[in-house]
């Protein structure tokens, strides 16, 4: 599934009649982004937010929006709901003559840069020793795009131009996590979707997001015209007691930016309906 950057027509999946993630249908309910609206999302599923799940989820995904992605955000020009502040630049620092400045940076001189957190992969899969949060093995950090560095000296004369980018790694993690299961809803509904954790994890009633949520070891999505690339597996397994074959777990591979050869993470949504399985073989379930 890609997002391209410059298509930010509508798709609407499904309309769900409850809430994805308290399953409460006796409210009034929003749709629901599955990639942020921020990072020009498209793809929606209608019905499927409560006001109070959305104010979570919402809160993890603006700190991201805000801070992580930031200057990829501004240099591209991607969406935002704030429009009076799209024409703002970006706070830098500039070191000259053993002085610190604060100057503003254009949107159209920022920097691609990305500071991602690299994470290891979700405890669920390699059944380490695991206790709670999500635990980063380094920072991913690279620019695309360099400031037009005589544009700047004729500016602010010389010296050098620092960025600070925020990340909160659980947010981030939340936000992979909320991404990876509104699009497992979104493609086979809500009522075939087992949560197993991921839920609670989420909505922040439990710290272990690290457990269903990691980096990929490897890059399955080569670099294209898509700005984000999504896909779902199924992890196979054989019961050898009853020689069926089984789906054990639900797997959403997220490439955020994956225009930009990133790195790309693994999500551990839960279970799905058996039954679903069964229907998706291709000769069925036959012994």
């Amino acid at each position: 599934m890609n997002a391209n950057p410059f298509n930010t027509s509508r798709v609407v999946f499904r309309t769900i009649g409850k809430c994805i993630y308290c399953q409460s249908s006796d409210v009034p309910l929003k749709e629901e982004h599955i990639i942020p609206y921020g990072l020009n999302g498209n793809f929606i599923v209608q019905d499927a937010s409560c006001a109070k799940c959305e104010a979570i989820t919402s809160a993890f995904e603006r700190d991201i929006l805000r801070n992580t992605f930031m200057l990829p955000r501004k240099a591209l020009n991607l969406r935002s709901r704030r429009k009076k502040k799209r024409k703002d630049g970006v706070a830098a620092t500039l070191k000259a003559n053993d002085s610190l400045f604060s100057i503003q940076i254009p949107p159209d001189e920022c920097p691609v840069l990305f500071v991602l957190p690299e994470f290891l992969p979700p405890a669920i899969l390699d059944n380490r020793n695991y206790e709670y949060g999500i635990q980063g093995t380094g920072l991913y950090q690279i620019s695309f795009s360099d400031i037009d560095k005589e544009k700047t000296k004729s500016k602010y004369g010389s010296g050098s131009i620092s960025f600070k980018v925020n990340y909160q790694p659980v947010n981030f993690a939340k936000m992979l996590a909320k991404i990876a299961y509104s699009l497992s809803v979104a493609v086979f509904g809500l009522e075939n979707i087992e949560d197993i954790g991921i839920l609670s994890s989420i909505k922040g009633e439990t710290d272990d997001i690290g457990k269903w949520v990691g980096t990929a070891p490897d890059k399955l999505f080569q670099p294209n015209m898509d700005l984000h690339n999504l896909k779902l597996d199924l992890n196979w397994s054989l019961d050898m007691n009853s020689n069926e074959l089984q789906a054990d777990k639900l797997i959403c591979r997220v490439g955020l930016f994956s225009y930009f050869n990133i790195p790309e993470y693994v999500v551990v949504v839960g279970n799905i309906n058996k039954e679903l399985v069964r229907q998706m073989l291709p000769f069925g379930n036959e012994k």
